[in-house]
């Protein structure tokens, strides 16, 4: 399969005429408007592997969407809504995530090191084996999130912040259940 490049308005035509398979893309040039997806409600797209590094993509939707090894390193991506989504060994190292709803998202083996979460809902999210290190976790709702084998810190990059997370029937790294939610 080749893998092309296409601009930000090729895809949002694209996609409005019901297209949602987009994995055989590489590159999506952004020669208009480099917010042109800010707000886009792309349910159900399928953009794996695709690079989508340093973007401002606040507040879009990709709910139900296959994002299976998608880069969206440095990525501005606060309160965009991630439900559902499966971000199997997408790179989310460094991107802003504040207010961010990944309810039941599959982040399986998922890079969130250094990412910034504030607020996140997570509640039901697939965090095994994720790489967490570093990653600021301050009031998110991890109800019925699996952190089972999840990286949560190292020397290195530092240890999660988890101190105002909510717990309630979260699966930890070493697969204990925690219930303390906190105010």
């Amino acid at each position: 399969m080749t893998r092309k490049t296409i601009t930000a308005e090729e895809l949002l035509e694209r996609y409005a005429a019901g297209e949602r398979d987009f994995s055989n893309i590489q590159e999506i040039k952004f020669e208009i408007c480099r917010q042109a997806l800010c707000q886009m409600n792309l349910s159900g797209i399928n953009l794996s592997g695709l690079v989508l590094e340093e973007l401002p993509l606040d507040q879009i939707n990709f709910t139900k969407a296959i994002l299976r090894e998608t880069n969206f390193f440095e990525s501005g991506l606060d309160e965009a809504i991630f439900r559902e989504a499966d971000l199997t060994k997408a790179s989310l190292f460094f991107a802003d995530l504040d207010g961010a709803d990944l309810s039941y998202a599959k982040l399986i083996e998922a890079n969130l090191g250094g990412a910034s979460m504030i607020g996140a809902n997570l509640t039901g999210a697939d965090l095994t084996r994720a790489d967490l290190a570093g990653t600021y976790l301050d009031k998110a709702n991890l109800t019925d999130a699996k952190l089972f084998e999840a990286l949560v810190g190292d020397a290195e990059a530092g240890f999660a912040y988890l101190e105002t997370a909510i717990f309630c029937n979260t699966t930890m790294p070493d697969g204990s259940i925690r219930t303390d939610i906190q105010s």
